[in-house]
């Protein structure tokens, strides 16, 4: 039996659900809402004790981390694989894949933070803050505090934007010889572990980012027109998942890119 404890808008979540909707795998699903602070009842911390998601149950047996997930799903469901044969190439399979686990998915929370997800909890920010209190980890707490009360004020925000620049540029680079997928002539890992956050970037209003860099955005399209992205994406937020809600936060980032002062 395969479990999944997830929630709809966690990128984590989604490249975990992307990777069973490759496979055509069958798994109970248990959504969890993170604004009502599912993620901190004492029989999700026994499964999580950073009270994260997502967690996968595979007959009784727990696997935690997402990109530790997305590696055992392929160990126990090999077909259709997601790994390529070549050593050279599942080793930059693997590069892309911990991409996010070094750096971007940190950079994400914070954007999210400071844009889609504040513009969203302006309007009522008490249950936010009641959310915040109940974290145990305090500094992922002060951040979002302090990413909801500046947005891209805050200098970590505008770090948050250029760590975002150096992947799309790193994913340009990528394209620049025609290939269709990050690693090789087919989807991988690489790629499922990737595209949330550049999902998350355009549900964010924040396309524009990649409008020069075309190789992006065809990659994107073909990954969007798939019927596993509508299953782990589109099928738990309808419009979030796919159209772009964020739409006043590219006016707020514009400034921030072109001034380039936080570029790293």
């Amino acid at each position: 039996m395969l479990e999944l404890y997830h929630a709809a808008g966690s990128v984590c979540a989604q490249k975990v659900r992307l990777a069973l909707a490759l496979k055509g795998v069958a798994w109970t699903d248990h959504l969890m809402n993170l604004d009502e602070s599912s993620q901190y009842a004492p029989d999700y911390l026994k499964l999580n004790p950073k009270a994260v998601v997502p967690t996968l149950v595979h007959d009784g047996r727990v696997v935690r981390e997402s990109t530790v997930i997305c590696e055992y799903i392929e160990d126990v469901f090999p077909e259709p694989s997601l790994r390529p044969s070549d050593p050279h190439a599942r080793a930059e399979m693997r590069r892309w894949a911990k991409i996010p686990d070094d750096e971007i998915h940190a950079a994400c929370g914070i954007i999210s933070q400071a844009g889609l997800l504040r513009q969203g909890r302006l309007a009522n920010p008490k249950p936010y803050y009641d959310r915040i209190a109940k974290d145990p980890n305090r500094k992922r707490a002060d951040r979002n505090r302090r990413m909801f009360e500046s947005g891209f004020n805050d200098p970590d925000a505008k770090t948050g934007l250029f760590v975002h620049v150096r992947l799309l540029k790193d994913m340009h680079g990528a394209f620049a010889d025609g290939r269709p997928w990050l690693v090789g002539d087919r989807m991988t890992l690489a790629d499922v572990g990737i595209v949330p956050y550049i999902n998350r970037l355009h549900v964010s209003g924040l396309a524009p980012m990649w409008a020069d860099k075309p190789g992006i955005g065809n990659w994107f399209a073909r990954i969007k027109s798939m019927p596993a992205y509508r299953e782990a994406f589109e099928q738990y937020i309808p419009r979030y998942g796919n159209e772009p809600v964020g739409e006043g936060v590219w006016p707020e980032v514009k400034p921030v890119l072109d001034a380039g002062e936080t570029e790293i």
